[in-house]
């Protein structure tokens, strides 16, 4: 058992909304990825492109669209063949964030600050590897735990609670929802979280022969336009944590000493909390 001091502190309400597109990669549905990213420049909303970074490089056509939206796009880190970090020692995890930050600073002049976990699960030594890697934003389910700032690594993790499709294990099928449960979802994540964030795939947006499709494209822009209806911003997942602007984060009075078993660390963790009025279930990751 270790003591650990924490701060509760409350996530000031940003009426934001990041959209989180996972495994960007040579060749594979590439036409999505790309339709996807000129659909949110076209709104002139801003979008969270999650790399792979040892599947990415040889697409040249990719690569070079990929560089001339830098502006528009946050570029993160999502491992470097889409391993699952839970089932990896935090310095094998360490390494392969180290790796995909290189590959991107080599194609695209910059380290991401960002990691989205692949299959968004992690564990106890994925932020000591982030941290080591300069990475200052964890993105994962978390097992929708809330959002968290790790005062010691100076790392948030952002859980995503949204997303417009899942994996059905039992019928062994990608299930995809409709606008009215993304939009549930975001309204929840929001009143729970602070924020909102949904994650897409690039095979979200494609037909049975992996073409780009209207219809679904024509989807995720209606979702754009009724999330701005709304009175909410579109912005990127660094964005949501303000890494340059701690203002954005407001302690609350209260200070516990709480007594944390296995494996926790001696430094102070900040937990974010946001008292709301009811609480609605979401539609299960």
């Amino acid at each position: 058992m270790l003591a650990l001091l924490v701060a509760l502190m409350a996530l000031a309400p940003c009426d934001c909304v990041a959209f989180r597109l996972d495994d960007i990669q040579d060749y594979y549905d590439r036409d999505a990825q790309m339709a996807v990213i000129r659909l949110f420049r076209d709104y002139n909303a801003t979008l969270t492109a999650g790399v792979i970074g040892g599947a990415l490089g040889h697409d040249g056509e990719l690569v070079r669209f990929l560089q001339d939206n830098r502006g528009r796009v946050e570029l993160a880190n999502h491992g470097w063949l889409h391993e699952d970090f839970s089932a990896l020692p935090a310095q094998e995890q360490a390494r392969l964030l180290g790796q995909t930050g290189s590959k991107m600073e080599e194609l695209f002049g910059a380290r991401p600050v960002t990691f989205i976990a692949p299959f968004n699960r992690l564990n106890g030594g994925t932020a000591e590897a982030a941290s080591s890697n300069g990475l200052k934003i964890i993105s994962a389910d978390l097992e929708r735990q809330p959002p968290s700032f790790d005062g010691a690594r100076q790392i948030w993790h952002l859980p995503v609670n949204a997303n417009v499709s899942d994996y059905d294990e039992e019928k062994m099928y990608w299930q995809s929802f409709d606008n009215g449960v993304v939009l549930s979802d975001i309204e929840s994540g929001l009143e729970r979280d602070g924020y909102a964030m949904v994650m897409l795939h690039p095979r979200d947006f494609v037909d049975e022969e992996h073409r780009v499709d209207p219809l679904k494209m024509g989807e995720l822009a209606a979702l754009i336009e009724e999330v701005r209806s709304r009175g909410l911003k579109v912005v990127t997942v660094s964005e949501i944590a303000d890494i340059n602007n701690s203002s954005n984060v407001r302690a609350t009075p209260d200070l516990q000493t709480t007594a944390l078993a296995g494996g926790a660390s001696a430094a102070a963790v900040f937990y974010l909390t946001r008292r709301i009025k009811g609480r609605k279930d979401r539609h299960p990751l």
